[in-house]
């Protein structure tokens, strides 16, 4: 894995990605992050839809959440935030 980081910035800072190296650190990386084992692709579908599915029923229990613009400004100041 930290190879295929590695070399995918390398190629972000040096390479091409459209030759063949860029083409080749590209594939590695891409599989690196979803290998072609079918077993795990759907062990990882499965887990995908069952947080989906909880966020979705999640969503009517969520209320609104009302800030006036002095609550905006005093956290922006709390933080440290300047707007310039």
């Amino acid at each position: 894995m930290h190879t295929a980081l590695r070399n995918d910035h390398w190629l972000h800072l040096y390479g091409d990605p459209l030759d063949a190296q860029g083409r080749a650190i590209s594939r590695a990386l891409f599989d690196a992050f979803m290998p072609a084992d079918d077993d795990w692709r759907e062990l990882v579908w499965t887990r995908t839809r069952q947080i989906w599915a909880r966020a979705l029923a999640a969503l009517p229990d969520i209320v609104p959440m009302r800030i006036c613009a002095r609550q905006h400004v005093q956290a922006a100041q709390h933080w440290g935030y300047s707007g310039a």
